[in-house]
């Protein structure tokens, strides 16, 4: 099957039930709006970033389910599992701001999964891991009032 040619240039806005808008023809990139009065770069933005938003949702859900593996591992729960990359863990710590010096690794990964597991359902505030982010980004992060959170 080939794609559509609509959807495939973005020209296609599926959000709303008063469509599908497709916005097509000789002047659609200028002329053409949607019901709602949407441009095509505006349709084309909401569509991108709508894939964006579900790719990274599933992301974040993989990522919640390997942080309550971790604290079952550290709490003994996942006997089949073990901690192989101390080294990373203590990264991770330190990004975290936990200290592991001296501690078993058990009770840093069982640090490090709470302080994550808190993350995930975080509804003020900054989310740790940003951090990780580069500095520019954080930057325009907080210009625009648009810091991720949960």
């Amino acid at each position: 099957m080939k794609p559509c040619p609509i959807g495939a240039s973005g020209a296609c806005c599926r959000v709303c039930h008063m469509g599908p808008c497709r916005l097509v023809g000789q002047n659609a990139e200028e002329d053409a709006r949607g019901v709602c009065g949407a441009t095509l770069p505006t349709i084309a933005s909401r569509n991108l970033l709508r894939m964006v938003v579900a790719g990274t949702a599933a992301h974040s859900d993989h990522a919640r389910d390997m942080v309550f593996t971790l604290l079952a591992v550290a709490n003994g729960e996942a006997p089949d599992f073990r901690i192989t990359d101390v080294k990373k863990l203590y990264r991770v710590a330190g990004i975290l701001e936990i200290e592991f010096q001296g501690r078993p690794v058990n009770d840093v990964a069982r640090d490090v999964a709470t302080k994550l597991i808190e993350d995930f359902g975080r509804q003020k505030g900054e989310l740790l891991y940003l951090k990780r982010a580069p500095k520019k980004t954080q930057e325009r992060w907080r210009k625009w009032g648009i810091i991720p959170r949960a």
